[in-house]
């Protein structure tokens, strides 16, 4: 009998310890998930406002359009 309650007592304790690894893993998961979305769309939203600011690269762009 006390065999079974050490038992039960050590599968709690790996059951306890696989959750928290699973959670730890879920969490880092979703934060790098999150924090390479935010970056990435910062980035390409900075690149967009940087080429429409910019009159003379969008004049190059049209000439090449009309040309084609």
């Amino acid at each position: 009998m006390i065999f079974g309650w050490h038992f039960s007592f050590l599968l709690l304790g790996f059951m306890d310890c696989f959750l928290r690894l699973n959670i730890g893993f879920l969490l880092t998961a979703v934060i790098f998930w999150y924090k390479h979305s935010f970056v990435h769309y910062n980035a390409y939203d900075f690149t967009l406002n940087k080429v429409l600011e910019n009159e003379e690269f969008l004049k190059i762009i049209f000439v090449t359009l009309e040309l084609k």
